[in-house]
């Protein structure tokens, strides 16, 4: 596994396991982000505002209206706070109660000194304070998760801003920061977490690792270590401390009035160019001193406050000015404004709120991106890799097993259906893939149903090239049942060749076949239903299910909009380009790699193609989709096909023949096994030629549309000058840096004429580099050329089994015809 597979898996791992957490953090913190100016707003005058006859009670007269207000049920006061500007009400800490590790804040009137003890809103914000600081845990347990969980967001951050980076171009801005809202389903939700995730990218890590300084104690008392700061007692010792009486049990005495040391700390303030803030914790004992920490009127933050200690009778003990700290220990103090954002003033504040409040968005967005992913998965190639277990009772044992040969993911389709009919039977099944079949795997299976398809002139499909290998090797223990239904294209000389060469092996290794293989031509129902009816006479299904073939896709009548030809000059056939919109509103939504199958109206009349009289209602063309369900139409690139000096039906109408604005019926096909849903986080490289473009072009789109630039083009046509049409479209992307690299070879050019494995040859080493990354390739066009010769380039290239590896993970796909 790589390591940047290790990423993406730790990335969602922790997404999901961490993030309803992260949620319950972001939300509370935002909360608190604005608390006070909305109590204020609740409770008028009770934070800013007050207002009252004469001057504003000094701290003493504070202490002594508030212990007036106490005589019922005594508390100890433990911290004032007080700030110089009037209209600002001071906010006491009282100590906390047995049982609390935190005392109760309360606002009390700068002018009669009345305790606000009632606020709309303050139990609210007290539950939103513990949340976001204990998880409303007792406190030993809640602040070491929340600095575990804050752990999670830096790994978080780091893990997607490794995912995210480019290998080149990392310093566009726009790659990084452009926000596409107007994209739709799963390219909206990786632009809003990927693109929004970079936005707030440096604020999340703020919020790391300032949160995982509060939050693990091990790792605070390094950092306090390191810059010089004594340890701090542990919680329960403070605990302790906190309930300790003010009044001292040896003598009886209490704590001398305020009044002197309040005028000493006027005194040294006015010294040192005024104040704006001050906190003062009153001694618990008799003898101790006042603290006063406190802002001076230039202070950088909040929390560059300076420390004075002054004795009962006005006596500095202790003066630590903050300027005189060393660096690291001021840097420790703007910890917490910048966790808070106040650090950059009101601005900050705002930000930092926005940011908590886009947690949840983040948490969604990566949540659907998984399911989707996982949804999406099923009907890729990787999908078909593990065998599909059905779960049965207990009583029955497994006895029969459908297994699949498919290249285009049709005749997987059938051997669902199969499985569903069978299963709706009574029977126990098992859905396999004939690519993980092994020496031993049938051994538990009575009878075996192989729906098998053949690609091109015999051939196996690209995941059951080894089967014929395997099905050798197979020594059953018993003689089992089999039967085969082979799908082909009666238009090809070895009609279900490969389907047959199944059938012959099966024999030869002693399964016995149930009936004669089944021949299906393309998607015709005859031989489905002919499959259904063998299966229901040997007992596999039941009477009363329907043998029809469920997966007929009904056709729309779509229009043309726009032809272009795009190789008037060149040396070989004409190449348009088609753009199709359906003529009725539909919701129709498909994945770059799929397939339009197209077929035209019975008309009369050749119009301008050549020796073309009657066209028909005839057997359907396979064309694939060049553009993005977002661009809210159908492209298509058409060769135009000529057969003994006659130019192709299919292919004469739709370059030719149907005029602009024209109707012609079309369905959408998908194409699981060209699909890029699984391989949007891997480097691809694209190797194509003529109209295979099409299905290059589609994944290309949809890799750039996610900011994935890890792409590669490997691209061969004729003439440089004549066919130069894909060039002319991928340079601009290749200058922006949305493609690696874009190579294209022209077999008929004067200067450097060569063919598209000529270019695999030079570039071989940047081939093997990109492979041994991860890299997915992706093959588009004709077999018979370009496809063959680049495969056996691959395999030559690719040695040491690093090819069939390619093969057997599905990091190899082909749509090639």
């Amino acid at each position: 596994m790589t390591f940047k597979k290790i990423c993406f898996q730790l990335h969602w791992c922790i997404g999901i396991s961490a993030g309803f957490f992260l949620i319950l953090m972001g939300l509370s913190g935002a909360a608190l982000s604005f608390q006070e100016e909305i109590l204020d707003a609740l409770n008028p005058g009770s934070v800013t505002g007050a207002k009252g006859e004469g001057a504003v009670l000094t701290p003493a007269q504070l202490l002594q209206a508030i212990q007036a207000q106490l005589v019922t049920t005594p508390r100890e006061v433990e911290r004032l706070e007080l700030h110089a500007f009037s209209g600002r009400n001071p906010l006491i800490t009282f100590a906390a109660l047995p049982g609390q590790s935190h005392g109760e804040r309360v606002w009390v009137h700068a002018y009669t000194g009345q305790l606000q003890t009632m606020l709309i809103g303050s139990r609210f914000f007290d539950c939103m304070e513990r949340l976001h600081i204990w998880l409303l845990l007792p406190t030993g347990i809640g602040q070491p998760l929340t600095g575990i969980f804050s752990a999670c967001l830096l790994v978080l951050c780091l893990s997607g801003l490794y995912l995210r980076w480019p290998r080149r171009n990392a310093g566009s801005l726009k790659s990084w920061l452009h926000l596409r809202l107007a994209l739709r389903g799963r390219p909206l939700l990786w632009s809003l977490h990927a693109v929004l995730g970079t936005w707030v990218l440096l604020l999340y890590l703020v919020l790391a690792v300032t949160g995982m300084y509060w939050g693990l104690t091990p790792l605070r008392s390094l950092v306090d270590g390191w810059a010089g700061i004594a340890p701090r007692t542990t919680a329960v010792a403070a605990a302790a401390a906190s309930i300790e009486p003010l009044v001292n049990a040896d003598t009886g005495t209490a704590p001398q009035s305020l009044h002197l040391p309040w005028s000493r700390f006027e005194q040294l303030a006015s010294q040192a160019g005024g104040w704006q803030f001050v906190q003062i914790r009153l001694p618990r004992k008799a003898g101790q001193d006042y603290q006063f920490n406190w802002l001076g009127t230039g202070a950088p933050h909040a929390m560059a406050r300076n420390r004075t200690r002054i004795g009962n009778d006005g006596q500095i003990k202790r003066d630590e000015p903050y300027a005189s700290l060393s660096t690291a220990r001021q840097a420790l103090t703007s910890i917490y404004p910048l966790h808070v954002g106040s650090y950059f003033g009101l601005a900050g504040r705002i930000v930092m709120m926005l940011a908590s409040l886009l947690v949840p968005l983040f948490a969604f967005t990566g949540w659907m991106l998984y399911l989707d992913r996982r949804r999406k998965a099923r009907s890729v190639i990787n999908s078909g890799l593990q065998p599909v277990a059905t779960p049965v009772p207990d009583q029955i044992q497994l006895t029969v097993a459908v297994i699949y040969a498919s290249q285009s993911g049709y005749a997987r389709s059938l051997a669902e259906s199969t499985v569903q009919r069978i299963r709706q039977s009574g029977h126990a099944v098992e859905l396999m893939s004939a690519a993980k079949l092994g020496p031993l795997s049938l051994n538990n299976f009575a009878t075996t149903l192989w729906v098998v398809s053949t690609f091109g002139e015999g051939d196996a499909p690209d995941d059951a090239r080894r089967l014929l290998c395997v099905l050798q090797k197979i020594k059953l223990s018993y003689p089992g049942n089999h039967a085969v239904l082979a799908l082909g294209d009666s238009r090809y000389t070895h009609f279900c060749s490969f389907g047959l060469k199944v059938q012959d092996a099966l024999n030869q290794i002693g399964s016995k076949a149930l009936f004669d293989a089944i021949l299906q031509d393309g998607e015709s129902a005859l031989g489905w239903d002919r499959w259904c009816s063998a299966l229901l006479q040997h007992g596999l299904l039941k009477q009363a299910l329907p043998i029809s073939e469920p997966h007929e896709r009904a056709f729309s009548e779509y229009q043309l909009i726009n032809r272009t030809y795009c190789n008037p000059q060149s040396p070989g056939a004409p190449l348009y380009r088609l753009e199709l919109r359906a003529v009725h509103k539909t919701s129709a939504h498909w994945q770059a790699g799929a397939i339009a199958e197209v077929v035209i109206q019975t008309q009369t009349g050749q119009r301008s193609v050549n020796a073309l009289h009657t066209i028909e209602l005839e057997r359907p063309r396979r064309y694939s989709i060049a553009s993005l369900t977002e661009d809210g139409y159908i492209q298509l690139w058409v060769r135009q096909v000529q057969h003994g000096g006659r130019i192709g039906l299919m292919s004469g109408w739709l370059t030719q023949g149907m005029q602009l604005h024209g109707r012609i019926q079309l369905r959408l096909l998908a194409n699981p096994k060209f699909s890029s849903v699984d391989t949007l986080e891997m480097p691809a490289i694209f190797i194509g030629s003529g109209s295979g473009y099409a299905g290059l072009r589609a994944l290309l789109l949809e890799r750039i549309q996610c900011s994935q630039y890890q792409n590669w083009l490997i691209f061969g046509e004729r003439d440089r000058q004549a066919d130069g049409w894909a060039e002319a479209e991928v340079s601009p992307w290749k200058a922006s840096g949305q493609l690696l690299h874009a190579d294209f070879a022209y077999s008929r050019d004067a200067e450097n004429p060569c063919y598209v494995q000529n270019l695999l040859d030079r570039n071989a080493e940047r081939l093997r580099d990109w492979v041994t990354q991860g890299a997915v390739i992706y093959v588009c066009g004709s077999y018979q050329g370009m496809g063959h010769d680049v495969e056996q380039t691959l395999k030559g290239l690719l040695e040491g089994g690093v090819f069939h590896e390619l093969q057997t993970s599905g990091r190899y796909r082909r749509d090639v015809y």
